[in-house]
């Protein structure tokens, strides 16, 4: 894979453990792909856990609500670990209570995404939009406030107003810093800007300051779910499905929709195993435009993996996921 540059620092090795869930109504792959840097577990708890789930598993019976398993112990499991058995059981569930049901919506909008402080960023932004992209999404933070707010406002410039622009902060920035940058970008439509705060219980003094509309990510695994739509000028929720288990991102889904709230899936570098599982939660999202360029990343040398998706792809249709997931559930890894 190329070398990421994330804010944990450079990795240049992406370990990930491919799992295969068998039950009475089939077999399917999953994936465990705990991030360094953003996972609270270890590759090394990861693989300890996996030898492990033969043993929880054995001869039990698991119930399902709405189609989601209710596994015993399920706080005792590490978040990449449920993420696999959720999604592989739910998957399984759903395949045999409506074998004839599309699990995918049509078409799955991909997320464009630039640097605000790469040299050829307005290069980029330029080929995305002569290719139609549906959202765009600038990485800021890197860069002054006023800096990047003067770049944000020149791509904005150059955008059609079919295509959405969001910003995403990265938690980079003081709440004196977020205002500056807000007030700097205040005449823009702005779909939302992510994680503008180091500190989020600062989040009230900044909306206070300055009406931009927000994202939430990173601090999910830190807000009580119940808490999280209570928050001021909260426009939308970035769900890492690999990092918070799959059955707690559907129900996030699900009370941010009821929430009237925008939903964006976001893919954390995994194989296309674990994204094929993730945009399970895709339908209903289709009016959105999903993280998943993450993709174009991560090559492996070892699994012979169906194509999911080609660099510069701006969406993945349904029926190509599903022959994916097909394809994969006879494979041997």
């Amino acid at each position: 894979m190329r070398p990421l540059v994330l804010r944990s620092g450079a990795i240049r090795e992406r370990v990930v453990f491919v799992v295969a869930v068998e039950t009475n109504c089939g077999r399917v792959w999953s994936e465990a792909s705990p991030l360094n840097g953003f996972s609270v577990e270890t590759s090394a708890e990861v693989e300890q856990q996996l030898r492990n789930l033969p043993s929880y598993l054995f001869d039990r019976e698991i119930p399902f609500n709405r189609g989601l398993a209710i596994l015993p112990e399920r706080d005792s499991l590490l978040p990449s670990v449920r993420f696999a058995l959720e999604s592989a059981l739910y998957l399984l569930n759903t395949q045999a209570e409506n074998p004839s049901g599309s699990l995918y919506p049509t078409t799955v909008h991909l997320n464009g995404l630039v640097q605000a402080n790469d040299p050829l960023v307005m290069e980029k932004v330029e080929a995305m939009r002569d290719k139609g992209v549906k959202a765009l999404k600038v990485k800021v933070g890197q860069l002054s406030p006023e800096k990047d707010a003067a770049i944000v406002r020149e791509i904005a410039s150059m955008l059609n107003s079919s295509t959405a622009l969001r910003v995403d902060a990265n938690q980079a920035w003081s709440c004196d810093q977020a205002t500056v940058f807000c007030e700097s970008v205040s005449q823009l439509s702005l779909e939302y800007i992510e994680e503008p705060l180091k500190n989020l219980r600062e989040i009230g003094e900044l909306a206070s300051r300055t009406f931009v509309p927000w994202a939430i990510d990173e601090s999910l695994r830190n807000v009580r779910s119940e808490a999280v739509f209570n928050l001021p000028s909260l426009e939308a929720i970035v769900i890492k499905p690999t990092l918070l288990g799959f059955n707690t991102s559907y129900e996030l889904k699900q009370r941010a929709l009821a929430s009237n709230k925008q939903v964006t899936l976001s893919n954390v570098f995994t194989s296309p195993v674990a994204a094929s599982m993730e945009l399970l939660l895709a339908n209903s999202l289709q009016d959105s435009a999903h993280g998943y360029d993450t993709l174009n990343h991560v090559r492996s040398e070892v699994l012979d993996l169906p194509t999911l998706m080609q660099p510069g792809m701006l969406y993945i249709s349904g029926t190509d996921i599903e022959n994916f997931v097909n394809t994969l559930a006879k494979a041997t890894l």
